[in-house]
């Protein structure tokens, strides 16, 4: 049940991420709190396959390499393989 919640969650805070369009301009800062404070979430859950979230994390590493949250989501991402 816990796990069927994540994901339904995960899927709708992923659908409403990919609505904007870069057209919109919307805030690079405010976009990379929004990624991080996702990936975080999924991470603490448990039920979310590991192998996306690290392509998540390596996303976000990539789009935002300035974000004062990359070395945490690089601390995630070695946590997900140093536990495989």
């Amino acid at each position: 049940m816990k796990t069927s919640n994540n994901l339904m969650i995960s899927r709708i805070i992923s659908q409403i991420m990919n609505s904007f369009s870069p057209k919109d301009q919307f805030d690079k800062d405010i976009q990379a709190e929004a990624s991080f404070n996702y990936i975080k979430l999924l991470f603490e859950s448990y039920g979310y396959p590991r192998l996306a979230l690290s392509r998540m994390m390596v996303d976000f590493r990539s789009n935002h390499p300035e974000s004062r949250h990359s070395n945490e989501v690089k601390n995630m991402l070695c946590s997900i393989y140093n536990n495989k």
